[in-house]
C-alpha cells in the first residue's frame, strides 16, 4: 500500500509504481466510479466487470482505477480481478492491474498502517 498526501506529485506515485514496485507502464487507465453505500448491483453490471472490462484490461494493458472500498462497483471490480487472478495460468494470462484509491479516513484500522520509522 501507498499512504499520500492530497498534493503529492503524480509524478512521484508514477515513478514509485513502475521503477519500485515493478508495474508495467500502462497503455490505457480506466477509472470506474459509481454507486456509493451498499446499493445492490445489478447483475448484468457484474457481468460486464468480470468479463468486458477485466478482458479490456488484460488485452489492452490497461490500469483499473477504483474507489478502493468493498463496497458497490468497486467491490464488484475488486472480486472480477481477484477471480481473474484465481483461474489465470502464469503463461497463458496477462496479469491484471487494479489499483484502489480509498480515503485514508475510511481505511478499516487504519493505524495498524502507521510506521513513525
Amino acid at each position: 500500500f501507498l499512504r499520500l498526501s492530497c498534493d503529492t506529485d503524480p509524478q512521484v506515485i508514477y515513478n514509485l509504481m513502475t521503477t519500485q514496485w515493478g508495474l508495467p507502464i500502462p497503455n490505457l487507465v480506466v477509472s470506474v466510479v459509481g454507486g456509493v453505500g451498499h446499493e445492490k448491483i445489478e447483475p448484468w453490471v457484474r457481468n460486464i466487470l468480470r468479463k468486458g472490462l477485466v478482458r479490456a484490461a488484460q488485452s489492452t494493458g490497461a490500469w483499473i482505477l477504483t474507489g478502493g472500498l468493498r463496497e458497490s462497483v468497486s467491490r464488484c471490480v475488486g472480486e472480477a480481478v481477484r477471480d481473474h487472478g484465481a483461474v489465470a495460468s502464469a503463461v497463458s494470462q496477462k496479469k491484471v492491474i487494479a489499483i484502489g484509491v480509498a480515503p485514508w479516513g475510511l481505511v478499516h484500522n487504519r493505524q495498524q498502517l502507521v510506521n513513525p520509522q
